[in-house]
C-alpha cells in the first residue's frame, strides 16, 4: 500500500522513462501496464513536442529587420519576388561583369508576404551573402523602416509576367510604388509595368520625378516595339536584346566546340551598353571624329551624346527637389553626326561634362575610350578623311546620296512624335486594297478567350509610324486577329495612316492570303490571351501557353514551303520573314524543326533567336538592372526601340500621351482642320527640330552608299573601313552584321535565307558581299536599299 504522493512519483517517472527502480510493479499485469504506459506517453511526447517548441519559438526568421552596415549600399525588391523572377533579376544584377556591384558589395534586401518555400530557400542559400528575405509588405510603413527603405539606394518593384490579369497586376504594382514615395518621397523607384496604358497611373504620383531615377519599364511596349523594328531591320530584337543584357565571353574550351558562326555570334553578345563622362580629350570635338577614335583605338562604338542642362537650370532644379538622388536633366542625341537639318556645316560638338553611350565589352574598355586625348588642330576636315579612303571629291559630300525631300503634305500628331490622319472607322479600316512590300501583325488568341486582356497594338504601330520617317517610307500595315479583338483595340489605332484590319483567324489560310502573305515584306506573330497560371506549375501545362502562336508559325512556313517548291526554278522566291513572339522560352524549339538546337541551350543562345525569327519577353528581364546601374539606358532604349523623343530622357510626350492626346485630342496649329471627333490636327511639311533624330535600318553591302568602301571580290573589305567611310562621309553608323549562316561554308548553290546577327564586330573582321549592315541612318538620309 503506497499514498498518494508515491503514486503521482511513480507516474512521473514512467512516463519520463527514467524509472529510478525505488517504487515498481510486483505483478504481471502491473509490469505489462507499465510498458503500455510508457509507449503511450512516448506517442504523446512525439505528437506534441513540434508544437510545443512552435509555441516557443513562435518568432518567424524572416520577421526581422535589416541592419544597414556602413558604406554598404543595398537595393530593395518587392512585387513578384518569386523564385523565378529573382532568379533571372539576380543573375545579371551581380553578374562578374557588373564592376558596380562587386567593387562596393552591394546588398539585395527582398519583402514579400510570403513564407519562402523550398526553391526559394535554395535560391537565398546560394546567394547569402548578397540576398536578404524579410516577409512583410511594402505597403506597410512598418515594413519599410524594417526593410530601411529610406536609406536604400532604389526600390526595384517587380511584375508578375505569369499574372492572369495583366491590368490588375499592374494596379498592384502601381500602389506600391505609391507606398514607396509616401514613406520615402526622394527615394528612387523602378517600375515594371506588363501594360504601356498603365503607365498612366505612375505618372500621377505626385512625387513620382524621373529626375529622381525613377523609371517605368513596360513589358509589352518594348517586346511589340522591338518586333515592329525587326520587320525594317530584320534581326533588330535579337540585336538590342543582346546589348541590354550581359554575358561573359565563353570559354576557349566552348568555343572549340562551336561552329566560326556560333563563335562570331557569341563574341557579339557579350557587348553591353555603357555611359561615362567623357574626359577633356574628347572636348570640342565632332560627334564623327571621336566616335571614329573610339572604334580605331578601343574597338568601342560611340552611339549617344548626353548633354548636361546649364549650371543654373540645375542649381535650381536640385534646390527644389532637396534630396540626394537628383540627377541633372540630359539631353540625349542619337548618333548627332550629321546636323538633323539637312544643310551643310558643323555637326554636333562635344561639350564639357558631356557623357557618352558606348557599346563595349566591360565597362574599363568604355572608360579608355572616353579618355581619349583628341584636339581639333589634330582632325583633318571631313572631306580630307574620306579622301584618304580613296573617294573622290564629289563623293566626299555629306548629303551626296540623300534624295531630296518631297515637300508634300504630312500631317503629326499633337506632340510631333508620329504621323497621324483623320479618324477613320473601323469599317473603313476593313477594307483592304492590294498591297505589296507591307507588314502582317497576327494577333493569335484561344477562340474561348473573348475576354482577352488588350495588348496596345498602338506600341506597335508607334516605331512604324515614327515623325523620323517621311511620308513615303511608310509601309501598310494589316492587323489579322479577331473581329471582337481588333474592334476594341481600334480606337487608339484609328490616327495612325495606313492601318487595316483583316478579320478572321491568323490560323486559316484564306485569310492569311487574303492579308497577302506572299507579297508582304515581314508577317509578325504575337499572343493576345489571357496566361491562365500564375507559376510555372499550375493549373495549366506552361508549354501549352504558346500553343495557337506555335501552330500559326508552322502553317505559315508549310505555306512558303509549298509556294517555293512550285516557283519556276527559274524565278526562285524566298520565303517570307516570320518573327514570332513566345511567352515561355523552351517552346522556341517548336518553331523549326529543321534547326538542331539542344533542349538545354538557353534562349539567347537557340538559332530562331540567333537569326532574329524569335522573341520572347523574357530576353527584356536584364533591363531592369541595367536601369539601376545606368539610367540612361532607359532614354536610349526608347529612342531605338520605341521611336519615342531622344531627349530629354522622361519623354516630353509621355504626359500628352496619358492626356490622350496621341489619339484624340491632335491639334492643328497652322491648318486649323478639325477632325470628325471635335479636335485639330497639326499640319506641317517639315518635322520638328526636335523629332529630327537617327533611324534603325539594315542596308545591304550593295547598297551605293555602302558599295564604295568594299572592295569588289569575294572578299568585301573588313568592317572598320567600312566603320570610318560610312560615319565620315554619310553619319550612318554601323552597329552590327547580318549574315547568312551558310556563308562560311562556301558552298556553291546554297539555298538558306537565314541570317545571324553579330554586334559590334571587330575592325578587321571580313566582310562578304552578301552581308547586311545594321546602322543609324540620320533624319536626311533615305532609309531604302539604293
Amino acid at each position: 500500500n503506497i499514498g498518494f504522493g508515491d503514486s503521482l512519483y511513480f507516474t512521473i517517472v514512467t512516463m519520463s522513462t527514467v524509472g529510478y527502480g525505488d517504487i515498481s510493479p510486483r505483478t504481471d499485469s502491473g509490469r505489462v501496464f507499465a510498458c503500455l504506459y510508457i509507449l503511450f506517453a512516448l506517442s504523446v511526447f512525439a505528437s506534441h513536442i513540434p508544437e510545443m517548441a512552435q509555441m516557443l519559438t513562435s518568432r518567424s526568421p524572416y520577421a526581422g529587420s535589416y541592419r544597414k552596415e556602413t558604406g554598404r549600399p543595398h537595393l530593395v525588391v518587392c512585387g513578384a519576388v518569386c523564385q523565378n523572377a529573382m532568379e533571372s533579376f539576380l543573375a545579371d544584377l551581380l553578374h562578374k561583369d557588373r564592376k558596380q556591384a562587386t567593387a562596393r558589395n552591394l546588398q539585395v534586401v527582398c519583402i514579400g508576404q510570403f513564407i519562402p518555400d523550398l526553391e526559394f530557400q535554395g535560391l537565398l542559400k546560394r546567394h547569402f551573402r548578397k540576398l536578404t528575405f524579410f516577409e512583410g509588405t511594402i505597403m506597410s510603413p512598418n515594413d519599410c523602416a524594417r526593410v530601411a527603405l529610406d536609406s536604400a539606394e532604389a526600390a526595384v518593384v517587380l511584375a508578375n509576367k505569369y499574372a492572369e490579369d495583366p491590368d490588375e497586376e499592374d494596379s498592384t504594382n502601381i500602389m506600391r510604388a505609391i507606398a514607396i514615395k509616401n514613406a520615402a518621397p526622394g527615394q528612387r523607384c523602378i517600375v515594371q509595368l506588363l501594360r504601356q496604358r498603365n503607365r498612366a497611373g505612375l505618372l500621377s504620383i505626385p512625387s513620382w520625378d524621373w529626375r529622381l531615377g525613377d523609371e517605368c519599364v513596360c513589358v509589352s511596349e518594348l517586346t511589340l516595339g522591338l518586333l515592329a523594328q525587326s520587320c525594317t531591320a530584320p534581326g533588330f530584337s535579337t540585336l538590342m536584346a543582346n546589348l541590354l543584357a550581359v554575358r561573359s565571353m565563353p570559354s576557349e574550351a566552348r568555343q572549340l566546340g562551336d561552329s566560326v558562326w556560333e563563335a562570331d555570334y557569341r563574341r557579339g553578345s557579350c557587348y553591353e551598353i555603357y555611359s561615362v563622362r567623357l574626359g577633356v580629350g574628347l572636348q570640342s570635338v565632332e560627334f564623327a571624329e571621336a566616335a571614329a577614335a573610339c572604334y580605331a583605338s578601343e574597338s568601342v562604338i560611340l552611339l549617344a551624346l548626353e548633354e548636361p542642362e546649364d549650371e543654373a537650370a540645375a542649381a535650381a532644379a536640385a534646390a527644389a527637389a532637396q534630396t540626394r538622388h537628383h540627377r541633372k536633366q540630359r539631353r540625349l542625341l542619337l548618333n548627332p553626326s550629321l546636323r538633323q537639318d539637312g544643310q551643310s556645316g558643323s555637326a554636333c560638338v562635344i561639350q564639357p561634362g558631356c557623357r557618352g553611350l558606348f557599346l563595349a565589352d566591360s565597362y574599363d574598355e568604355a572608360r579608355r575610350a572616353a579618355e581619349l586625348a583628341l584636339s581639333p588642330s589634330r582632325i583633318c576636315p571631313i572631306a580630307h578623311q574620306a579622301a584618304g579612303l580613296g573617294m573622290e571629291a564629289a563623293e566626299a559630300k555629306t548629303l551626296t546620296a540623300v534624295e531630296e525631300v518631297n515637300e508634300e503634305e504630312e500631317l503629326f500628331d499633337s506632340t510631333g512624335a508620329w504621323h497621324w490622319c483623320p479618324a477613320r472607322s473601323f469599317q473603313e479600316a476593313l477594307q483592304l486594297p492590294k498591297l505589296r512590300g507591307h507588314h502582317i501583325l497576327c494577333v493569335v488568341a484561344a477562340g474561348r478567350d473573348t475576354a482577352a486582356s488588350g495588348l496596345g497594338l498602338a506600341s506597335f504601330l508607334r516605331p512604324l509610324r515614327s515623325s523620323s520617317l517621311r511620308r513615303r517610307e511608310l509601309a501598310p500595315v494589316v492587323l489579322v486577329g479577331g473581329a471582337a479583338y481588333l474592334r476594341r483595340e481600334w480606337p487608339a489605332l484609328r490616327h495612325f495612316p495606313d492601318v487595316f484590319a483583316l478579320p478572321g483567324s491568323p490560323m486559316s489560310r484564306a485569310v492569311l492570303r487574303r492579308a497577302g502573305l506572299n507579297a508582304c515584306d515581314t508577317c509578325v506573330i504575337v499572343g493576345a490571351r489571357s496566361r491562365g497560371a500564375t507559376k510555372w506549375r499550375g493549373p495549366i501545362d506552361p508549354y501549352l501557353m504558346d500553343r495557337e502562336v506555335v501552330l500559326c508559325t508552322l502553317n505559315i512556313r508549310a505555306m512558303d514551303a509549298d509556294r517555293v517548291a512550285a516557283a519556276d526554278a527559274a524565278a526562285p522566291t524566298a520565303p517570307t520573314p516570320v518573327i514570332t513572339e513566345i511567352f515561355v522560352d523552351k517552346n522556341v524549339l517548336f518553331l523549326d524543326q529543321e534547326d538542331d538546337d539542344s533542349p538545354a541551350d538557353e534562349m539567347h543562345n537557340s538559332q530562331p533567336f540567333v537569326c532574329g525569327s524569335a522573341f520572347a519577353a523574357s530576353a527584356l528581364d536584364s533591363l531592369l538592372s541595367t536601369v539601376y546601374y545606368n539610367p540612361s539606358a532607359m532614354s536610349l532604349v526608347r529612342a531605338l526601340v520605341t521611336g519615342g523623343v531622344e531627349s530629354p530622357s522622361q519623354p516630353a510626350a509621355e504626359d500628352d500621351r496619358c492626356e490622350g492626346l496621341d489619339d484624340d485630342d491632335d491639334v492643328n496649329l497652322e491648318s486649323g482642320a478639325i477632325d470628325d471627333d471635335g479636335q485639330q490636327a497639326k499640319s506641317t511639311t517639315s518635322v520638328p527640330d526636335r523629332w529630327r533624330r537617327s533611324r534603325m535600318a539594315r542596308l545591304p553591302l550593295t547598297d551605293r552608299r555602302l558599295a564604295q568602301y568594299i572592295a569588289s571580290g569575294s572578299e568585301g573589305g573588313t568592317f572598320g573601313r567600312l566603320f570610318l567611310g560610312a560615319l565620315r562621309s554619310q553619319g550612318i553608323l554601323c552597329l552590327g552584321v547580318a549574315r547568312f549562316r551558310d556563308a562560311y561554308r562556301r558552298c556553291a548553290g546554297s539555298s538558306s535565307c537565314r541570317r545571324f546577327v553579330i554586334a559590334c564586330p571587330s575592325a578587321n573582321f571580313r566582310l562578304l558581299p552578301t552581308d547586311a549592315v545594321y546602322c543609324l541612318v540620320p533624319f536626311p538620309v533615305e532609309l531604302k536599299p539604293q
